[in-house]
């Protein structure tokens, strides 16, 4: 990103290892350059020991029981009007080919401390076509947010890569699209309450999480209860359709 004089750059590194061993460590570090050619990595005069001596992270791994406790990578940034928001690949490990990277969503004031969305990941690997989601690119325009993303894994043939594409609107407005989103409570036992803000129909949706769809229903209403009671037990993918928007959320049964 250029910024008057000065380009910043946000990047991944690595110790030994990567990326195939956890000690690796992968974590995002940000450099500057007057010219896009000479590069300074950040580095905080508070840190010396030798990890961190001569540069420093800005956004390091999660602690030992979060979903990105192993590695964040890919770091996709765009500025704001107060700050910069970033998109980026977080693995907990092991380091296998069962791997689930997911992705996460941050922002930050200055580019450098960085606060995580607290739902974090906002985007998991579970498609039937692929695993293991890379970095890529995402552009806001159009009121919506356009992500491209790497999906390594394909069966049956492991290592062939393919793009993804997924879509977030910024706006919404009662006659378009929605005001709002939430489903609650998640877990539940019984029935779960949407509220979506839509004064028109939308479609409701359940599959499972190799993607068979098990219901489907068209909702009329902004605020709805469903009943969940006699679905299966586990984890159902939950789908809200309306015109081109359209979500997924994995809901809990118990």
């Amino acid at each position: 990103i250029k910024e008057e004089n000065e380009y910043k750059m946000w990047f991944c590194a690595g110790m030994p290892g990567y990326p195939a061993q956890e000690e690796s460590l992968p974590q995002i570090g940000l450099a500057t350059s007057p010219d896009g050619i000479h590069w300074s990595k950040y580095d905080d005069p508070a840190t010396t020991e030798p990890l961190y001596a001569n540069s420093d992270p800005v956004m390091k791994v999660g602690s030992s029981s979060s979903w990105d406790a192993d590695r964040v990578e890919g770091p996709m940034v765009l500025p704001t009007d107060s700050g910069y928001e970033m998109w980026y690949a977080g693995l907990r490990g092991p380091i296998t080919s069962d791997m689930l990277v997911q992705i996460g969503y941050a922002t930050s004031d200055d580019g450098i401390d960085w606060t995580r969305w607290p739902e974090n990941p906002i985007l998991d690997d579970s498609f039937i076509w692929g695993k293991n989601i890379g970095g890529g690119s995402v552009l806001n325009f159009d009121e919506a947010y356009h992500f491209w993303f790497s999906c390594f894994h394909t069966p049956p043939t492991q290592a062939r890569p393919q793009i993804g594409y997924a879509k977030s609107y910024t706006t919404f407005i009662n006659s378009g699209c929605l005001t709002e989103l939430s489903f609650y409570p998640n877990p539940t036992s019984g029935s779960i309450r949407i509220i979506t803000g839509l004064s028109t129909p939308y479609i409701f949706e359940i599959r499972s999480l190799n993607g068979q769809l098990v219901f489907s229903q068209e909702i009329e209403g902004s605020d709805s209860q469903i009943d969940l009671s006699s679905f299966q037990k586990g984890v159902l993918l939950i789908t809200i359709r309306f015109e081109d928007f359209v979500t997924t959320r994995k809901v809990i049964i118990y």
